[in-house]
């Protein structure tokens, strides 16, 4: 991986965290809410930038490596997603990267292009990526303001936590 590629993989390492940021003040009645993208929802939104990272992992596995672990020539090796022509491993990077930012806003839950990080806002993107980033900077839809978050209850000692292995704080 060269050190393009190693910035690349940071970013989406870094967009990946704002993301789950969101998604998790995200209460089960707003994920059932329209997102900014007609006839999906925040869940239908969350579940393709799921199902997303799960297919670029089954790309790098079968261009035989983790994607920081790629050879030069790896990079180079034609894949292809779903009815796409194929095209460098190396552009899968930059595709999630788009993916993960541009969704991120889709979702209506407070992201917008105004938060993109720099590097992002003017990186230089093919088509058809270029004018979906230009569609998100031009948008004017809205969706239903998340509810509120409830901070969390106060700490009591030995309380129970719901879900905790450890079962007290």
């Amino acid at each position: 991986m060269d050190e393009a590629q190693r910035r690349l993989s940071d970013q989406i390492d870094h967009a990946t965290q704002r993301l789950l940021g969101t998604a998790r003040v995200i209460t089960e009645p707003d994920l059932r809410a329209p997102s900014l993208l007609p006839g999906w929802t925040r869940a239908h939104v969350l579940g393709h930038l799921a199902r997303g990272a799960d297919a670029m992992r089954y790309l790098l596995v079968s261009v035989r490596t983790v994607a920081r672990q790629l050879s030069d020539a790896g990079w180079q090796e034609p894949v292809r997603i779903l009815d796409s022509a194929p095209f460098p491993a190396a552009e899968l990077l930059t595709r999630r990267l788009v993916e993960v930012e541009l969704h991120h806003c889709d979702l209506g839950a407070g992201y917008t292009p105004a938060d993109w990080p720099p590097a992002f806002a003017a990186m230089e993107l093919a088509e058809p990526m270029r004018s979906q980033r230009a569609d998100r900077l031009n948008s004017t839809r809205t969706a239903e303001p998340l509810a509120p978050v409830r901070p969390p209850a106060p700490y009591r000692p030995n309380q129970r936590l719901p879900g905790s292995w450890l079962g007290t704080r």
